[in-house]
């Protein structure tokens, strides 16, 4: 692989409706926002928000297509690109899905194969 890159989930908070200048509600009635930083560690490192999904409890898998959460417009969102080695990227990641005990956010690789896992 020509590439890699250091993945930090920095934090998860909740929110009840979504940011200027929309300020749509969730249809579950919570966005789940993540805060990601990626420091660049080998060549040019893939980065998207769709690689980010949370995994209920019951094994429903949530990415950023489901409910409104493409209309949530969070404070920075993470935008794709790439982060080149020795640089970082930060950004944010809203979900429309309700954070319940035993949730799992998982990170993917540009081919959807999960390559991290923080379980809530």
């Amino acid at each position: 692989m020509g590439y890699s890159a250091e993945v930090t989930l920095n934090s998860v908070t909740t929110a009840t409706k979504g940011g200027p200048p929309i300020d749509i509600k969730p249809e579950s009635g919570t966005f789940v926002i993540l805060e990601i930083t990626y420091v660049g560690k080998k060549g040019k490192y893939p980065v998207n928000p769709m690689y980010w999904h949370l995994i209920t409890p019951d094994g429903k898998d949530i990415d950023q297509i489901k409910g409104n959460a493409m209309l949530a417009s969070p404070a920075d969102d993470l935008e794709a690109g790439d982060v080149e080695a020795g640089k970082t990227l930060k950004g944010r990641v809203a979900l429309d899905a309700k954070l319940d005990p035993g949730t799992k956010i998982v990170v993917t690789d540009v081919l959807d194969k999960p390559i991290g896992e923080w379980v809530l």
